[in-house]
């Protein structure tokens, strides 16, 4: 990764547009082409419910979708929700990488960067990516420097809740996840380990 690309990168796109419109509701990556980049990337979908969301009790209400995509060639999994069905509410990838056995060159490691990563302690990385800004930037980076488990030997903190979701008193994070998660493609179930 050249610095030019780093330093780009290093910028929190959303924050600035965010800034330069004035408001957190005016900036958005387009739910449509967001979702053909995400199939033309190689995710096929694997789990997709509609749902009336609504910001505020007393908002008029909007026609959303959450999607969980599965990725089987890196056993990479993709969460996704929109907003108001016109932009990308939230947008993470999961996925679990083989940790090298010689040292990698400074410039493989720096696409962590911007990234959620664990060391498993088994010899993998267990990796999240919010991709709603630099989708194929981040998910190209890690498949220049990393091998992907196909099916994940550890099980990371999934986030599968939508907005609704977590508008409910004393919502369970873990039995909303399982339910999704039962409820999603074959192929879903045995990337994550739950086959």
């Amino acid at each position: 990764m050249d610095e030019k690309n780093k330093e780009v990168m290093r910028i929190d796109q959303i924050a600035t547009d965010e800034t330069l419109a004035g408001s957190h509701n005016e900036v958005s990556t387009d739910w449509e082409q967001f979702l053909k980049n995400v199939t033309d990337y190689g995710f096929e979908l694997g789990y997709s419910r509609k749902f009336v969301g609504r910001t505020l009790e007393n908002d008029p209400p909007m026609n959303d979708e959450e999607m969980i995509f599965f990725n089987k060639k890196n056993g990479m999994i993709l969460y996704t929700q929109s907003y108001n069905g016109k932009s990308v509410n939230s947008a993470v990838v999961y996925c679990e990488v083989i940790e090298p056995k010689e040292w990698l060159p400074h410039d493989k490691w720096d696409v962590l960067w911007g990234c959620s990563s664990s060391h498993n302690g088994d010899g993998t990385i267990s990796v999240s990516v919010d991709v709603r800004q630099g989708f194929k930037f981040f998910l190209d980076g890690l498949s220049n420097a990393f091998e992907f488990s196909k099916e994940w030997k550890n099980v990371p903190h999934l986030w599968f809740l939508n907005y609704m979701d977590t508008k409910v008193p004393g919502y369970d994070c873990t039995k909303i996840n399982w339910e999704k998660i039962q409820k999603s493609s074959p192929e879903v179930k045995s990337i994550i380990g739950t086959a």
